[in-house]
């Protein structure tokens, strides 16, 4: 693992749009349900300015809210790398080292585009192939460098027509097979490998973050909070005093890395949205993740309703609770969750 130091960013003017979420709340015996609003385009109307995001302090990490560590260079920008969910990609190298995590769908299950800049592991994996969902994703983050297996011609168009800098195996030799598993679910690469052919230097965080060592006084551990993906897992983050974290399982059973770590973000950041049939592929669904709804943020052993709005695929999420303060996530690792309207519950 490797440390890393961070460098200035500019601060990203944004819009804010807001959507009223209800939360209708009974005892311990009732499932209680997110009902919202769908998801607008912000396309289709003009949002005022605003600047809902502070530029990231010099002093911590852009895409974690970490204290820096003093004498250690970070890169000049982030590296997205697409992986599988599969259960023969199963336990998936790197993610208990991303900075962020984003989980989508795809087709009967979901892929994980996760977000390397403050620590490198030996190895991500397995890499899998590229989708509509993952373009605007892509291109809130700028430039960055995006590593996938591979594409159909119409996504690797749209690919093209981005700022990011594009690796896979078809236009690189750093990736490699790994001869223990099965294809298409063994291919891998080393980061650090794909971060010294970084041209230029970009940084454009997500998230708003809190000083390092704050917290609350939890008076009773939350409910899990529980995620039924259309044709797809059902995904359960329960929070664990013990890890300061959200363990994660997948249809029961405990999500862990190939390191036997189990997998335990500070924060979850559920945001209710909608999907189309992708433009690439009649059978792929194509997240939206541009416009507004209602979200459900899990930080710190608490569970916030509220919203968020992106207006722009150019734009990072800005995050607020219903009174429309900004939403501040503790320092540390973000899982960024994508389900539509109800798909998401409270308890077991």
């Amino acid at each position: 693992m490797k440390s890393l130091q961070a460098k200035h960013w500019a601060a990203i003017s944004l819009s804010v749009f807001l959507i009223l979420l209800v939360f209708v709340w009974g005892g311990n015996d009732i499932k209680k349900e997110v009902t919202a609003s769908e998801p607008s385009s912000a396309s289709s109307t003009a949002l005022p300015p605003a600047n809902a995001v502070a530029p990231v302090p010099s002093t911590v990490q852009p895409f974690t809210g970490l204290p820096l560590v003093d004498g250690v260079d970070l890169p000049p920008k982030p590296l997205l790398m697409k992986i599988g969910n599969h259960p023969k990609s199963r336990p998936q190298s790197g993610l208990d080292m991303a900075d962020i995590v984003f989980e989508l769908r795809a087709e009967s299950i979901t892929r994980f585009i996760a977000v390397f800049h403050s620590q490198l592991p030996e190895k991500v994996g397995p890499v899998r192939s590229a989708r509509t969902s993952d373009l605007d994703i892509i291109e809130g983050f700028g430039s960055p460098l995006f590593g996938y297996s591979g594409s159909n011609v119409i996504v690797k168009r749209r690919l093209d027509s981005t700022e990011a800098q594009l690796f896979s195996e078809e236009n690189s030799q750093l990736f490699f097979r790994d001869a223990s598993r099965s294809r298409p679910y063994n291919l891998y690469v080393n980061p650090d490998h794909l971060l010294e052919k970084a041209q230029g230097a970009e940084i454009k965080p997500w998230f708003t973050y809190k000083k390092a060592n704050t917290s609350i006084d939890l008076q009773e551990p939350p409910s899990p909070v529980k995620v039924d993906f259309t044709d797809a897992p059902t995904v359960v983050f329960t929070w664990d005093e013990s890890l300061k974290g959200w363990t994660r399982t997948q249809n029961g059973k405990p999500h862990i890395s190939n390191n036997d770590e189990l997998l335990a973000p500070k924060n979850v950041v559920i945001m209710i949205t909608t999907y189309q049939q992708s433009t690439a592929d009649s059978l792929s669904p194509e997240l939206v993740s541009t416009g507004g709804g209602a979200a459900v943020v899990l930080s710190e052993g608490a569970v916030r309703n509220g919203t968020w709005s992106r207006p722009t695929k150019k734009d990072a999420v800005v995050l607020k609770d219903i009174s429309g303060e900004v939403l501040e996530l503790a320092p540390g690792q973000t899982w960024v969750v994508y389900p539509e309207a109800g798909q998401v519950s409270f308890g077991e």
